[in-house]
Parts: structure tokens; sequence; C-alpha cells
């Protein structure tokens, strides 16, 4: 997926949340087998250049054709962009009343008009780059509308986001606690001054705040947890619980960053790589802004 929800933390197990919540039977009965036989791998296509976060953005249009839809449009952020056999597309489709309702299609990747470019590698090493898709006249028959209903698309794109913040907040929390560790192991055998670093007032200091934050960071995501299993979370307490990991795993990476010293600026370092790919928490599944709007506007109403 993209900056909504760039595609390394929306992978095919997402999307199989997605058609088994979403999708008719015939379409669950079809896809779902395949992607737990691994002979399906499908990424959900909801970012596009001017579209990320801001999701009723998108500009990628499907527009009706007797029995089929046209596709037009392009997809970016994509992982596993060379293997896919399946996308699953957002796209808006046109009403007569002036208004657009949005769709989700099942597009194989390998229809015609569809083509790939990329991967485009990330700064994250171990992400494998991202592809963008573009989708030119691509025919698309009407048992490929996931749902079998229109205008249904938003609400799938909205479930998908919503478990991928929950997902987000589960892996800060656990790279947070990761770094941590790390960083204890490094503090209490590396000296300076003749004393082990764990031993400065200050490192005791990083790390207490570094362990309240992760405590707190486990129940917002328990909490998440529980309610998307009992089916009662609400757009609110995932953006809750993923803001607060990422904003509380950046802390925390930086500070045990700092902990390492130049060590840390070895590529090769474990902490390097924890902290260059913890920064991406921040923006993947919806950025740290978007979080906050949606909690904003949930304490403005009524």
């Amino acid at each position: 997926m993209g900056g909504a929800a760039l595609e390394t933390g929306m992978s095919t197990d997402i999307t199989a949340y997605c058609l088994l919540n979403s999708g008719t039977e015939a379409q669950r009965q079809q896809w779902l087998p395949k992607i737990a036989a691994g002979e399906e791998i499908m990424e959900i296509a909801i970012s596009e250049p001017d579209a990320g976060s801001d999701v009723q953005g998108i500009k990628a249009q499907a527009i009706r054709d007797g029995e089929d839809y046209i596709l037009n449009g392009q997809k970016m952020w994509i992982t596993n962009g060379p293997l896919l056999t399946t996308l699953l597309v957002v796209a808006r489709t046109p009403e007569t009343a002036g208004r657009d309702i949005f769709n989700m299609f099942l597009v194989p990747a390998n229809a015609p008009g569809v083509t790939h470019v990329g991967p485009t590698e990330l700064l994250i090493r171990s992400a494998g780059g991202v592809s963008e898709f573009f989708f030119d006249n691509v025919r698309i028959p009407k048992a490929n509308l996931l749902g079998g209903v229109e205008g249904k698309g938003l609400a799938a794109a909205f479930s998908v986001l919503l478990i991928g913040r929950v997902c987000m907040a589960a892996r800060s929390t656990a790279t947070a606690e990761l770094a941590l560790q790390l960083t204890l192991d490094h503090v209490k055998e590396r000296k300076a001054f003749n004393q082990r670093i764990i031993d400065f007032q200050n490192t005791q200091f990083q790390l207490a705040a570094a362990a309240a934050e992760i405590a707190a960071c486990r129940a917002l995501t328990d909490q998440a947890i529980t309610g998307l299993y009992n089916g009662t979370l609400t757009d609110v307490e995932a953006a809750k619980a993923k803001y607060f990991t990422t904003e509380a795993e950046w802390r925390i990476l930086d500070s045990c960053f700092q902990l390492f010293g130049g060590a840390a600026f070895s590529n090769d370092h474990p902490m390097s790589k924890i902290w260059t790919g913890g920064r991406a928490h921040r923006v993947f599944g919806g950025t740290s802004e978007i979080m906050r709007t949606i909690i904003a506007r949930s304490l403005m109403k009524d």
C-alpha cells in the first residue's frame, strides 16, 4: 500500500484479512486458499502520488462499462511488486448524481494494461524496495468487485488501515523493547572514565524513561488488539495506539542510539538498522499528523 500504509506494513496477511471480512463467499473461496498455500501474493493498492493518508483524495477511476469496469490510474509504494500476482486496488467510480463512490477491485498483476515500474530501494535496507503500478484501460469483470456491491471500497480500505495501525503499534512496541535490551547489554559492559556506562545517572534516567514508555506502549497496544478481536476498536483508539507507540518508539530509539556512541553509525550494527527502520513507523500506516487529526476531531464533537 502506501504513505497511508506503505506496503511494508500492509502485506498479504492483511490483504487476506480484507478478503475474509469484505469479500464475497466466492471471492474468499477463490483467493484465500491460494494465499494460505503461498500461491497468491497479493497487496492492497491505496496510495497515489497525491493521495496517501488522505484516502478520499484518490484519483484512480474505475468507470462502468456494461458488466465490467475500466480502470485507469496510478498506485505507488507497493511492496513485493515484481512478485505480485494480484492487487486489491481502491478506485473511485463516478456517479450520475455528480458524486463518486469508492470501490475495491481484485486486479491480476499481469492483466492487459497493467504496468509495473520498480522496485525503488528505500532508506530501510531490509524492505526490498517498493514499486509503482500504472493502469491503462484495464478491464475488470464485476466478479472482481470486492464484496460484490458498489460503494464499499472506502470502508474496506479503512478496515485495512485500522488493522495496519494496530500492527504498527505492536511492531513499534516490540522494536522499542529490543532496542532497550540491546542497549542494556551494551551499557553494562562498555566502560568510560573507569566505570560502566550504566553507572552514570544520566544513563539510568534515560533507560528508566524508556522502560516506563514501553510499559505504556504495551498497555495501549494490548487494548487495541483486544478491541480488534472483539470488534469494538474505533478509528480513534487505533490512532491513539499508533500515534503514541510510534512516537515513543522514536524517542527510545534515538536515546538508545546515543548511548551506543559512534558504534551505532556502522551500517552493520543492529542499532543502526533498528534506528533507521523505526523512523519509518511514524509515517507508515498513516503519519503522526494524521493520527493527531483523527484524535482531535473526536475531541471536537458535541
